[in-house]
């Protein structure tokens, strides 16, 4: 019997001097993702995609939705330093390009209400939390125009942007997007981050082509808008096609106006 506990004590003595001479520094870390300051009201899912910034590879890419918000998520990996992205509410409008790591948006729909955190990290320990917190990446603008003398009956309301989508970063990637109203005297649409302000606009045309053109880009710069910029607004616009006058209301700034605009006919 002695001789059972002696063999055993000296397992145990090697177990544990082994571990105290292990490099521990080639054992991967924890890290945990704590979903606590996701809105659930205003977040339908989320992808956290994880790059290790040495190589640029994804080592981590992972789609939550549903009851999946509400709880933490856990992933393996070597230390190092990394590239931690959230993208929020990518639906039917948008995709991600897992191969360009880009956000994109599809060309004819109406662009979703994007969300987005990124942050570097760089863990040589064993154990890392991140609580991402979303943040806005469009802005929501409502478009009513006024038609009484119906001369945008049978014609297509087009909204035009220079921005296709974000890249893996969150800056606006270069490319036009477009996409019809469904409805041509009132509608309420995102709005991405602008690569320039000049190529944004309202497009109306018929079977004969463009009819006229209305510079939203530029009438809400002029309003102190500029869509050029990371903090996002939400606007709502009247416009009167008779008068050729544009009413501007920016939510939260309690500003209203009302400029002339001379629309570019074709």
């Amino acid at each position: 019997m002695r001789i059972i506990e002696t063999v055993l004590l000296s397992i145990a003595i090697v177990i544990v001097q082994s571990c105290i001479k292990e490099n521990r520094s080639l054992c991967p870390f924890t890290m945990e993702v704590d979903l606590s300051a996701i809105e659930s009201n205003t977040t339908e899912n989320i992808r956290i995609v994880i790059a290790d910034n040495a190589t640029g590879n994804i080592l981590v890419d992972k789609y939550i939705e549903g009851d999946s918000l509400n709880c933490s998520h856990k992933f393996k990996l070597p230390k190092g330093e990394y590239s931690f992205n959230v993208w929020g509410n990518i639906k039917n409008g948008s995709y991600y390009d897992s191969q360009k790591k880009e956000v994109s948006l599809v060309f004819g729909r109406y662009p979703d209400a994007l969300l987005f955190y990124r942050n570097t990290i760089r863990c040589f320990s064993e154990y890392w939390s991140e609580t991402p917190i979303l943040r806005r990446y469009t802005s929501s603008i409502h478009v009513e125009i006024i038609d009484e003398n119906n001369s945008l009956e049978g014609q297509e309301v087009k909204i035009v942007s220079s921005s296709s989508g974000y890249t893996f970063e969150g800056i606006p990637l270069n490319g036009g997007h477009a996409f019809i109203c469904n409805n041509c005297e009132s509608d309420t649409f995102n709005f991405i981050r602008q690569l320039s302000r000049k190529d944004v606009y309202i497009s109306i045309s018929d079977i004969y082509g463009e009819s006229f053109r209305i510079p939203l880009g530029e009438i809400l710069f002029e309003m102190g808008i500029d869509l050029e910029s990371p903090v996002m607004s939400d606007v709502s616009l009247v416009l009167d096609i008779a008068l050729l006058s544009v009413s501007i209301m920016v939510e939260d700034w309690g500003q209203s106006d009302d400029i002339t605009c001379i629309f570019k006919i074709e």
